[in-house]
Order: structure tokens, then C-alpha cells, then sequence
């Protein structure tokens, strides 16, 4: 393995890294981009060749490409690495590099978090106490970009939305209950859209008022339309036609 690391450099391209990444069992190229050392997995090789960018070298790549070595601090120590750093390719285990940082005391913080160590996810005491350890999809999560956040789906079918606001760790909230609301109103706007189309198919002419509408005072034919108890207004359904009426 030594041997084929020695075939590749800044030089190659990102399509021949991420095969040499596949060939040697590796997670991850190491390299100096712009002076400042990163860190390419897998997942961002695959995505720059998706854009087109496959044939590109290393070196070519712009800073904000790759992940900073506080990112070791996740992955298990035994990881293997293609080093590019120092010219010929390097096959170097993670531990024998001396950057995995001492344990996070932040991460111990009544937020519930969320952090990829060791090639696996933990959760802080916090979200234990909550949830448990759920099942989350880890390759989505590892390419999840700095500053953005998502919404997952565990195995047992909780959602949850997570931001990725630190290096490698994540903060996480239930939003299981919200899912469902927004899916209850998607639901019965459907229907009501539904058999209103009907109605109107069938020669009703539909309108709505108002909730604060005067006819509301003495027309008993009117039809309130409540969400959660709140009166949202009224819909009108006549017989006939809407251009006869016209």
C-alpha cells in the first residue's frame, strides 16, 4: 500500500484520489490548500466529480474545499490518511499524525448534540436523556456543510432538524410533532381543495367572507371554517352556475 501511495501527490487529480482512497481501504486526503492544511473525505471527493470538477488537481482546489483538523478529533484513531503534504503520497494512520484533540468539555452542555468521533455518532448527555441513541444516517450527516442544517429521519421514524455549527458537531432538535402538524395541514387543505373542485364541477359557485362578515349575523347557510378552534372565515356555496349568475 505504501507503495501506490507514493503514485499520487497535489498533483493528481480529485477522480484518481478518490479511486486510490477506495483502492487503499483510506477515509481521507490530507493536503495543503492555499498554505493551510485540509482534509477531503470521501463524500466531498464524490461530490466535486458529480459537479463536473473530477479532473481537477488537488492543488487547484480553493480553501473553502475540505475540512480543518479539528475534524480528526471525530475519527477513529486507527483511520487511514493519504498524506499529500510533504510530496510523494504517505499512507499514515490518524494516530501517528498527533492531532487528536483532548475530550470537549462543550460538548457536556445542556444542549442536546450531536458529534461524528471515531467513525460513529454520539450524542451528549443531554440528547441521551431525551431520545436515546437514535439511528441517523451517518454519510449524510458527514457531508452536511458547516453552517447549514437539515432534517433527518431516524431508523425508528423521529425527525429531527440538525445544524451543523462547529467543526464535527451538531446541535439537534425533535421536530417529530412539527412533521406531523405541517403534514395535517397539507392534508386538509387537499381535501377542502378537493371538494371544493368538486362542488364547483357540479355547478356550485363557491365564495368566502370574512370572519368579521355582517352576513355572518344572519345568513345560517354560511359555512365556518375553524383551524384549532379559530374562526377563520366563511365559505358561501350557491346553487347554479357561475357565469349564469353573471
Amino acid at each position: 500500500m505504501e507503495e501506490l501511495a507514493r503514485n499520487f501527490s497535489e498533483t493528481s487529480s480529485i477522480q484518481q484520489l478518490l479511486r486510490a482512497l477506495f483502492c487503499m481501504q483510506a477515509d481521507l486526503v490530507r493536503l495543503r490548500i492555499e498554505g493551510q492544511e485540509r482534509f477531503l473525505p470521501k463524500e466531498q471527493l464524490i461530490a466535486l466529480i458529480e459537479r463536473g470538477r473530477g479532473g481537477e488537481t488537488a492543488v487547484s482546489l480553493s480553501v473553502g474545499v475540505g475540512l480543518e483538523s479539528a475534524f480528526l478529533s471525530h475519527m477513529d484513531p486507527d483511520s487511514l490518511i493519504l498524506d499529500l503534504t510533504e510530496g510523494p503520497g504517505r499512507l499514515r494512520r490518524l494516530a501517528d499524525l498527533g492531532q487528536v484533540s483532548a475530550p470537549d468539555p462543550s460538548f457536556e452542555a445542556s444542549l442536546p448534540l450531536l458529534r461524528l468521533r471515531r467513525g460513529r455518532l454520539e450524542f451528549n448527555e443531554a440528547a441521551r436523556s431525551r431520545w436515546g441513541n437514535p439511528q441517523l444516517p451517518l454519510e449524510e450527516l458527514r457531508v452536511l456543510p458547516l453552517g447549514e442544517e437539515a432534517t433527518f429521519v431516524s431508523d425508528e421514524g423521529r425527525h429531527f432538524m440538525i445544524r451543523h455549527f462547529r467543526e464535527g458537531c451538531f446541535l439537534v432538535d425533535d421536530v417529530s410533532l412539527d412533521v406531523v402538524a405541517a403534514r395535517e395541514i397539507a392534508w386538509w387543505a387537499a381535501v377542502g381543495k378537493a371538494l371544493v373542485t368538486r362542488m364547483k364541477e357540479n355547478g356550485a359557485v363557491i365564495g368566502t367572507l370574512e370572519p368579521d362578515c355582517p352576513e355572518a349575523l344572519w345568513d345560517s347557510s354560511l359555512i365556518p371554517c375553524r383551524w384549532e378552534g379559530r374562526l377563520l372565515g366563511y365559505l358561501t356555496v350557491k346553487e347554479g352556475k357561475e357565469d349564469e349568475e353573471a
